[in-house]
């Protein structure tokens, strides 16, 4: 693992856990007792939560006779906004496929120029 991404990773890994994770010092036997946790971090950083999101998961995740309904709600939420980011990824690429149809002439003819000096034409 490259030096930047094991400090991307620590980085992250401090934010998430400063009021979860335990002072003791990563020793071999700490990092085994952490490595559920990091893993935990990791899955949810590669699901796309936020550091916001994860904090209190990860909170509730140490409470298992809890209810389950914040962790949805937090789910929810974050469903959602990647459902728009998907919606406007599409028009995006959309937009940009309408854009390439230009038929190569002059540039004074080209829909690809034309558009990106008008936004009113997307």
């Amino acid at each position: 693992m490259c030096s930047r991404c094991s400090s991307s990773i620590r980085i992250w890994t401090e934010k998430a856990t400063h009021a979860a994770v335990s002072t003791m010092p990563l020793t071999a036997v700490g990092a085994v007792r952490k490595a559920p946790r990091l893993n935990f971090i990791r899955h949810a950083r590669e699901l796309g939560f936020e550091v916001e999101a994860i904090r209190p998961l990860l909170g509730l995740a140490g409470d298992p006779d809890r209810c389950c309904g914040e962790v949805h709600d937090i789910t929810n939420s974050h469903l959602e906004e990647v459902k728009d980011k998907i919606a406007r990824l599409t028009a995006l690429r959309d937009e940009l496929e309408t854009m390439v149809t230009c038929d190569h002439r002059r540039v004074s003819e080209c829909r690809i120029i034309e558009v990106l000096a008008d936004h009113g034409k997307c």
